[in-house]
């Protein structure tokens, strides 16, 4: 058994927003992923804006179950010295910001894209044991769930914008996979 893939378990919406109490200035990770031309390799840096630390690393994503969210196969963290020397690959960039909350007990992210992604907005859902695969989250404002759809996630994004997004959106909503909460 391969012990150093990490498998996220998680379900993942669109949404219009973040949730009350959140807010675009609440406390959140700024992440920098790039993505290394047809490999499933990508340099990834979080910036924490309230310490200005910087976390970087190398990681081998492949694409999760069913198409969705990806797995994490191998992850190298870097210092600033082995970041500089990889840093010239850079190119396929993704930027975000991540904010976390928790609801009755279960923990969900937000990723706000930026640049040509403006307003795309993903909610991650961590599975637990006691999941309703048919339970909806209306007071998240859920537009479609996406977990299945690699369009949505890492490299399927790569040099999209957010009319994209919306003819993708639009097509879920076309296939009864989408909804308005």
């Amino acid at each position: 058994m391969n012990k150093t893939t990490r498998t996220n378990e998680k379900r993942s919406f669109i949404i219009d927003g973040l949730p009350k109490p959140l807010t675009r200035a609440s406390s959140h990770l700024q992440i920098f992923d790039n993505y290394l031309g047809d490999t499933g390799l990508r340099l990834r840096s979080i910036r924490v804006p309230e310490t200005k630390e910087w976390i970087r690393s190398i990681q081998q994503v492949r694409q999760g179950k069913n198409g969705g969210i990806a797995e994490i196969a191998a992850e190298i963290f870097l210092d600033e010295t082995e970041y500089a020397q990889l840093e010239h690959l850079e190119g396929n960039e993704i930027r975000k910001n991540r904010y976390f909350y928790v609801q009755a007990e279960r923990k969900f992210a937000f990723d706000v894209y930026l640049g040509p992604l403006w307003g795309l907005n993903v909610m991650f859902a961590d599975l637990v044991e006691s999941w309703d695969p048919t339970e909806t989250f209306p007071d998240l404002n859920v537009i479609a769930e996406i977990t299945a759809n690699a369009s949505f996630f890492g490299r399927g994004l790569v040099g999209r914008d957010l009319g994209f997004v919306r003819a993708e959106v639009s097509k879920l909503m076309e296939n009864g996979t989408g909804h308005r909460a």
